[in-house]
């Protein structure tokens, strides 16, 4: 996140009490004094369509839907509609990637059975594209910090291999199998399906990245069903610029004017 030189920056609770009672109209001098900085859409690059192969629709298989995968022989990721009465519900219709223990007829795993199993693909994102936003429906239960998903970018020098071992207990740790790589996020506990955001590092504008998801589960504890993954959408655009124009949250599209707020990536300005 970038912000202007001798500004307030609040994040999570109300912005500063206006300067003179008057952020709103000091907002709308400099957006009459610079011309449209003030932030609007911009173009977005769809990098992952989740209608397409961020949905697997294209396929009923990683391989169908572009992407690569490799696991262990306990459970294993599959594409696919899972039975027995545990395929999410909506949004996540349709063919979606999942963990089973019965080559994909449920969504059930093995709770003393130790795994680290992933999927992937190779992004490129475009030059000067540093607002980068990674989407997707979600919904597992597992264990703590031991029977989890999680989300990586690393070099597409490193090459995810699945096994039947734990990688370790954390939440954000880094398997040694993908040494290099960096964390982006994970979950687990929850029974109903959750929605993902995740902002990714900017300094994937100009490259090609890769992208990888990985579910872990170690040999005891942990409350079915696993992970379930759909709908992922992957954007990148150029970073906005954002200029407050009333008292608010900062996460309140209302405090900007605008559809959205400022996201890591972004040019806010806030007046003094």
């Amino acid at each position: 996140m970038r912000f202007s030189k001798h500004t307030h920056l609040t994040r999570g609770r109300n912005l500063p009490a206006p300067y003179f009672g008057k952020l709103a109209f000091r907002s709308f001098l400099a957006l009459l004094g610079l011309g449209f900085w003030l932030n609007v859409s911009t173009a977005q690059t769809v990098l992952i369509d989740p209608a397409g192969a961020g949905g697997f629709e294209l396929g009923a298989t990683f391989a169908a839907n572009g992407w690569s995968v490799s696991s262990g022989t306990n459970n294993p990721w599959f594409v696919g509609v899972p039975g027995g009465g545990t395929d999410p519900a909506a949004p996540m219709a349709g063919n979606k990637a999942y963990v089973s223990n019965d080559a994909g007829a449920t969504r059930v795993y093995s709770i003393t059975a130790p795994c680290q199993n992933y999927f992937w693909r190779d992004i490129t994102v475009p030059a000067g594209e540093s607002k980068i936003i990674l989407t997707f429906n979600w919904e597992a239960q597992g264990e703590s910090t031991w029977d989890l998903w999680q989300v990586f970018t690393a070099p597409t020098s490193i090459v995810p291999v699945g096994s039947d071992t734990h990688p370790g207990s954390g939440a954000n740790n880094v398997p040694t199998t993908i040494t290099g790589a960096t964390f982006i996020g994970n979950g687990n506990l929850q029974g109903t399906v959750q929605t993902a955001t995740l902002y990714l590092p900017p300094n994937l504008a100009g490259t090609t990245f890769r992208l990888i998801f990985l579910w872990k589960s170690d040999t005891s504890g942990g409350t079915q069903p696993p992970a379930a993954i759909d709908n992922i959408s992957l954007v990148s655009s150029v970073a906005g610029n954002y200029v407050s124009v009333a008292t608010g949250d900062w996460t309140a599209p209302a405090t900007w004017g605008t559809a959205d707020f400022p996201s890591p990536s972004d040019n806010a300005t806030i007046s003094t």
